[in-house]
């Protein structure tokens, strides 16, 4: 077997982890869903996505990780008695944010992504899940929940909590492993993460 042959057979076995990796991570999101009686309302991809966001264009000139798999979103859920389109004050929406390689470095002035000159190698890097409330505050007329979850900056590490006038956002980033390990492992992170939103005033 050639040089090249055993690359494509890597990279072979490669898409086969990967559809294997979100398949698992599809049915945590709907675990996690269901721990708080909410339903799926949509996913967004949070970087760049040429699948979506030019598919008239060829991206020839673009780096290829832009077109890689959910390497970098969120799975948005919602209380089975809310409007999608009406966000009311009180209610809150469930981000679950996907962030599957901590290591992806971009170079925001060339648009390059190089995955052999990241700083962190693989062995460094890690695969992060966050968990985050949307909480509304005073309502925002004419907004949907799209609208306002459009205009969040996501944290990355830690317990985070920002207030602004009309919405309040409380999360927490966590290993995958401690998601993903088993049911008890799930079970102590929501755990976790509704102390947090207690701890915040925002209704479980």
């Amino acid at each position: 077997m050639s040089e090249l042959e055993l690359t494509m057979m890597n990279v072979r076995k490669a898409y086969r982890l990967l559809a294997l990796y979100q398949e698992r991570i599809f049915k945590m999101t709907q675990d996690i869903a269901q721990n708080f009686n909410y339903e799926f309302y949509r996913y967004m991809s949070n970087s760049r996505n040429y699948m979506e966001d030019n598919p008239t264009e060829l991206p020839v000139s673009s780096p290829g990780w832009w077109m890689l798999p959910m390497y970098d979103m969120s799975f948005l859920y919602l209380n089975a008695n809310n409007n999608a389109n009406k966000p009311q004050p009180g209610e809150w929406l469930l981000d679950i944010y996907i962030y599957s390689d901590n290591g992806y470095q971009e170079d925001t002035q060339d648009n390059i992504v190089t995955p052999l000159k990241f700083d962190n190698t693989v062995e460094e890097s890690d695969t992060e899940i966050g968990l985050y409330a949307i909480y509304i505050k005073k309502k925002q007329e004419n907004y949907t929940w799209y609208d306002i979850h459009m205009d969040i900056e996501y944290p990355r590490a830690g317990a985070k909590v920002r207030n602004d006038p009309y919405q309040k956002i409380v999360g927490k980033s966590y290993k995958a492993t401690k998601l993903l390990e088993n049911p008890e492992s799930l079970k102590n992170v929501l755990d976790d993460f509704k102390t947090l939103l207690a701890q915040n005033d925002i209704p479980v």
